[in-house]
């Protein structure tokens, strides 16, 4: 019987589980998703070092997954709350014809787990479809082709979701049991009549609050734009103080404000239901400012970690053929009197390296003691830190650099004696050697002033950095009387099989010397992006879900709560579809406020990081913003729809709460 009720009581509310269902499907959805990555590598043709990104990257998600769970459970119990708050009425009548509290909790632990099957059937089939369009942008963010196409599933994937949502039900299940022995009849019955009363603050207080959370969240923009968004530093945690408190005296303060601003502009505030909608949305601002604080940060998590998450994923995959122009470099700078053959002998009798090996370039690195980065940046628009500035430039000779570039296919330089050339692959200080050369201004180097002939664009061995220093070229003469501070191997091997039989038998040779190889190299950059780019994706997603559905189930309540105040008006007049665009307004207004608040956050928060990325790379944040704003319009748009049909349902609805 309980069954029969359980199944006939869920189809029959199916409205109003409406954004309860839809948080649900999208859970699982997103959770089956992103935790089928290792299945989806089965359709694409991917090399040893790709595996090994993916086995990372699954490890991570795996971790993050837990965390999600979390993240859901709490959301999915808030949803379920205002389950419990609306069917109240209808327990007490349960309680009335002779039930007892333990067969109604039975039909609500029924009502569950008919609701937890259809979810995850719904939600998995759902996310099989999305798993088959993910592995396109999986395939994209590995850079490989699709080796064909098969239908994929993920028993693993579909196994952690089941197990996962299940706990999370059961939790849900516990709470709605715990719910309903606490209640008495009284409080069922008249549940609906605790309504929620309209507050307004006191108009001064309210603007002395608004103007200190102008000052607080101006102090902290100044802060994350003047000390970056990587230093983490006291000015840092400033900032995230700041910002958090400005944002929540904001929402303390602004519902107080708009509405009296509105009541003095009467035209506009008498002006069909405007008063009321005003009326409604200060409340429901002034009891949940809490929550819109946390919803408009979290929104803003969610904006940034998709905006930004996919810009880094670019950032660390960009220009890596540059970044490696040999096989192999190795580099030795502990004894600057040794000699440049130590580090080719060493190879050579542990590893016979020339055995392996189709070609092998040696150059040497020096400094002059009187010749810092300082001296050589003269663009005072540009802002780098000071440890950089007060670093000791590079400097190689001609010779070096000419048999360098000559082992890449480059052409060779030649150099006067008042000349010098600059090799610079960091885009930012372009326009600061154009000044030099342009302007034929003269760079003391050895006790010699010396003419900027010629700009190169190049990179002399394989390294990961984002981008190298700026290394000087001067003619050999110049160098006999400086500190050598490196000593550079450069190699590129006969093929893949001799690769790794020369490194095989160099991590067993008592000399060890760092070193880059092309294949770490591309390893921690597909690693990097395809990490940063389904990390940001996965969360943004959960931080959005999670902030739509908050405000989502607040408005329904409150369009629960507030429903006699709906018929009131009805019985005054107020035709049908009057009233659905002031619902309509209410909702968007109330959906909007959080939003708008974060978009202006975002917008100094990706300021910050994209003059992070641009210091060192090229990559465009701009796209990745348009996306990000596409997914935020499709999911904050289809919760927002829900609940204008789902508050119309509510208000329309002949059932008694």
């Amino acid at each position: 019987m309980f069954i029969k009720l359980s199944y006939k009581n869920a189809s029959r509310s199916i409205k109003d589980y409406g954004i309860y269902f839809l948080t649900l499907v999208f859970g699982v959805c997103i959770f089956y998703m992103f935790n089928s990555i290792d299945a989806q590598k089965g359709i694409m043709a991917l090399t040893q070092t790709e595996n090994q990104a993916i086995k990372s990257l699954t490890s991570i998600l795996d971790i993050i997954s837990f965390f999600i769970s979390i993240v859901l459970g709490f959301l999915i119990v808030y949803a379920n709350g205002y389950l419990i708050k609306r069917r109240k009425k209808e327990l007490g009548i349960y309680l009335t014809l002779g039930m007892e509290k333990r067969q109604i909790s039975m039909i609500l632990v029924f009502e569950t787990i008919v609701l937890a099957i259809v979810a995850l059937l719904v939600g998995l089939t759902i996310g099989i479809l999305g798993s088959h369009i993910m592995s396109i942008f999986t395939a994209k963010m590995f850079e490989v082709n699709m080796a064909s196409f098969k239908f994929i599933f993920s028993p693993n994937a579909a196994l952690k979701s089941v197990i996962y949502f299940s706990v999370i039900f059961v939790v849900v299940t516990l709470f709605n049991t715990i719910t309903v022995s606490k209640c008495r009849l009284i409080d069922l019955l008249y549940a609906n009549k605790k309504n929620q009363e309209l507050r307004l603050r006191n108009t001064s207080k309210s603007i002395f609050l608004f103007i200190i959370s102008l000052i607080c969240l101006a102090s902290a923009y100044y802060l994350i734009l003047t000390n970056g968004i990587i230093n983490i530093s006291t000015g840092f945690f400033l900032t995230l103080l700041l910002g958090i408190l400005g944002t929540y005296l904001f929402f303390l303060s602004i519902a107080s404000i708009l509405t009296k601003t509105m009541m003095r502009t009467k035209k506009l505030y008498l002006k069909n239901l405007n008063m009321f909608v005003v009326r409604q949305i200060s409340s429901m601002v002034n009891t949940n400012v809490i929550s819109m604080t946390i919803v408009c940060i979290t929104l803003l998590l969610a904006i940034g970690t998709l905006s930004s998450g996919v810009s880094m994923a670019n950032f660390f995959s960009s220009d890596l053929t540059s970044k490696t122009p040999f096989d192999i470099s190795f580099f030795y700078h502990d004894d600057f009197d040794i000699k440049e053959d130590k580090l080719s002998h060493d190879l050579e009798q542990y590893t016979d390296i020339s055995k392996y090996t189709s070609s092998i370039n040696i150059f040497s690195t020096y400094s002059d003691k009187n010749l810092s980065y300082e001296d050589i940046i003269i663009d005072k628009t540009i802002q780098l830190t000071g440890y950089f500035y007060r670093y000791p430039v590079d400097i190689i000779s001609l010779s070096d650099y000419n048999k360098n570039a000559e082992s890449q296919g480059h052409k060779t330089l030649s150099l006067s004696n008042d000349e010098f050339a600059v090799i610079n692959t960091w885009d930012k200080l372009d326009n600061n050697f154009k000044l030099i050369e342009n302007n034929n201004i003269t760079i003391d180097i050895n006790k010699k002033d010396l003419y900027l002939s010629k700009i190169i664009k190049t990179q002399m061995y394989s390294n990961d950095r984002v981008v190298l220093s700026p290394t000087l070229i001067v003619n050999d003469s110049l160098v006999k009387n400086m500190i050598k501070t490196q000593i550079t191997l450069n190699a590129n091997f006969n093929n893949k099989e001799d690769e790794n039989n020369f490194l095989s038998q160099y991590r067993n040779s008592p000399h060890r010397y760092p070193y880059f190889s092309k294949d770490n190299i591309y390893t921690q950059a597909v690693e990097g992006k395809t990490i940063s780019a389904f990390l940001a994706i996965y969360l943004g997603f959960v931080f959005l879900i999670t902030c739509a559905a908050i405000l989502s189930i607040q408005q329904l309540s409150q369009s629960s709560d507030n429903k006699y105040r709906y018929e009131l008006l009805k019985n005054l007049g107020t035709d049908e579809n009057m009233l659905n665009r002031t619902l309509f307004y209410q909702i968007l207004i109330y959906f909007l406020m959080p939003l708008s608040l974060a978009i202006v956050h975002s917008i100094v928060g990706l300021t910050a990081v994209n003059a992070f990325i641009i210091e060192f790379s090229n990559v465009n944040i701009i796209r990745n913003i348009v996306i990000s704003a596409l997914f935020l319009i499709i999911i904050y748009g289809s919760y927002f729809v829900a609940t204008y049909i789902g508050s119309k349902n509510v208000i329309r609805s002949k059932k008694m709460i």
